[in-house]
């Protein structure tokens, strides 16, 4: 049993997946339609397999309505049920699902790494590179935690042309203690949460 963490409410779900199975255990605890077999038979990589599996698990096992999930033209996951939004992410330690009944939504989880360096320059604005530089000893932390807000409100928002630098911004200084903060993209406010699993950050948000 690696379920991580369960928040249920009658119309939100957030469940995180901590990985250490094979792909044969997920294969005998879910149920896979025509469709979504062929997706899986065109995956090559066993980490990349597990991942989308259990990802498919938290939904069946743990959402207790199971639907059939769909990508549209851009790669953003929708259910086939009317009403039901929900967006997927995952490492290769963690999957993580969010689901809402009437709002859409979007979720990153990305591993705390020195790599987010080589591109904070890429997607961050000069105003948030200054606020993260006022904790050098957890520069790495908000950066991972930037990376993640950016991609939570692209899965949300939906738009290829959206330019993480000069079109969304994360407001780190409106973050309360528990976990919620501010972002913009372009002049439209959304409020995120952000949430640590292991050496994981998660950052969902709502429409």
């Amino acid at each position: 049993m690696s379920l991580q963490l369960i928040n249920r409410t009658h119309n939100f779900f957030l469940g995180v997946w901590k990985i250490e199975e094979l792909s044969d255990f997920f294969l005998k605890n879910i149920q896979l339609n025509a469709e979504e077999k062929k997706y899986f038979e065109r995956i090559t990589n066993e980490s990349r397999k597990v991942q989308w599996l259990s990802c498919r698990h938290l939904i069946q096992n743990y959402y207790n309505n199971a639907f059939e999930v769909g990508y549209d033209f851009q790669g953003k996951p929708y259910a086939n049920q009317k009403n039901i939004f929900i967006s997927l992410s995952h490492t290769n330690k963690f999957s993580a699902v969010i689901i809402s009944e009437g709002r859409d939504v979007g979720l990153d989880i990305e591993k705390v790494d020195e790599r987010i360096r080589r591109i904070s320059r890429k997607m961050a604005s000069e105003k948030e590179l200054n606020w993260i530089s006022l904790s050098p000893d957890k520069d790495i932390e908000f950066l991972t935690s930037l990376w993640c807000s950016k991609e939570a409100l692209y899965k949300l928002c939906g738009q290829a042309a959206v330019d993480f630098e000069k079109d969304v911004f994360v407001d780190f200084g409106s973050m309360k203690g528990d976990g919620f903060y501010d972002a913009y993209v372009q002049k439209n406010k959304f409020l995120l949460r952000r949430m640590m699993t292991e050496d994981h950050i998660l950052v969902y948000v709502i429409d």
